[in-house]
């Protein structure tokens, strides 16, 4: 509430939606109160079908829901059914004629697949042809998980045929955070898992031109492109802010989250991957962290003697900064195999 929400729908509502919907109360006092979508009479077809007490969202103390201690313990949310037109909610027009704007939610895949259509919304708008929102792309991983997308700028392909390499995790629950700008858009992927808190991010450079979102239909936890994009899962928390909110702002909100107020120990999600380069080439190394504050990097080599030393910046010896996540050394000259990076927010 102190980032100044356009809209932001807790559902804490308690009533069955088996026969009849009910409202979402919109929290940021902007009046745009959401309709829980009712059964169309198939079984386990309605948003919260079976009464919403039986959906419980983040809460702390339970290895279950993975212990979010800033949440209230009888915290709740909105459960969906996917494939059927009446799992989701729907939201009223927010009037946001805007290319500079931040989407965020906690989100709980169902399934341990997790079976995730692909394209499935999670906040979206449609009116005629023009599509934007947020929720997940064409894009799949091994285990066919769809990594989180975006489609913005009158349904343009190349928004939601980009690739963020982000990919939830199965019935776990974890915070996204979207960021529109003029220039670009970023997604943000956080979760606690029992080995690390993991905090990742993509960005695509690509611009973006203002969405009106004041007609058509909006959904909250689909696309009404069609039944199979809603999404398989429960939803919590979710908010419109009129805003790009910056990465400390979305940590913010996470570390509200984990019920801490100095932030997190870094952590690597992502291992530098062995590569094998001729001499002359350029060697390039990547690693994934996270932290709050954000993490450094130091690079680092073996030496002959087994001690490691660290890398320093050097245009003479085609070196990049070496404070970054990614190691670029251009013209590598092969004297050195072993590399290691230090991660701290220290």
């Amino acid at each position: 509430m102190t980032n100044n929400p356009v809209a932001y729908w807790k559902f804490e509502e308690t009533n069955d939606t088996l026969t009849s919907s009910m409202q979402a109360y919109d929290y940021s006092g902007n009046n745009f109160d959401a309709t829980y979508a009712s059964s169309d009479g198939t079984a386990s077809s309605g948003c919260l079908d079976g009464g919403e007490n039986t959906q419980l969202g983040p809460i702390p103390g339970t290895y279950y829901f993975n212990g979010y201690p800033g949440f209230p313990a009888n915290n709740l949310c909105a459960g969906l059914s996917y494939g059927h037109n009446y799992g989701f909610l729907y939201a009223s027009p927010l009037n946001l004629n805007t290319n500079t704007v931040t989407f965020t939610m906690w989100i709980y895949p169902s399934d341990a697949t997790p079976v995730i259509a692909p394209n499935s919304g999670l906040f979206m708008n449609r009116n005629g042809y023009d599509a934007a929102g947020v929720g997940f792309s064409g894009n799949v991983n091994a285990a066919t998980t769809p990594a989180l997308g975006y489609t913005w700028n009158n349904n343009d392909p190349t928004t939601y045929g980009w690739n963020s390499h982000l990919y939830p995790v199965a019935q776990q629950w974890q915070f996204v955070a979207y960021v529109i700008t003029p220039t670009s858009t970023t997604i943000y992927l956080y979760y606690v898992s029992s080995t690390a808190t993991n905090m990742l991010k993509a960005v695509n450079r690509a611009p973006n031109t203002p969405e009106a979102f004041n007609g058509g239909t909006t959904w909250i936890g689909g696309d009404n492109w069609t039944a199979n994009e809603t999404f398989n899962g429960s939803i919590d928390e979710v908010a419109v802010f009129a805003q790009a909110m910056s990465e400390s702002q979305i940590q913010g909100l996470f570390l509200r989250a984990l019920g801490l107020t100095n932030g997190v120990a870094p952590s690597i999600t992502t291992q530098p991957a062995a590569t094998s380069i001729f001499q002359g080439q350029t060697l390039q190394l990547s690693v994934v962290a996270g932290g709050i504050p954000n993490p450094g990097y130091y690079w680092q080599v073996q030496l002959p003697s087994s001690s490691w030393a660290s890398i320093s910046y050097s245009t003479l010896l085609g070196i990049a900064p070496t404070t970054n996540s990614t190691l670029y050394w251009t013209n590598f000259v092969g004297l050195y195999s072993n590399f290691r990076v230090v991660v701290t927010n220290v």
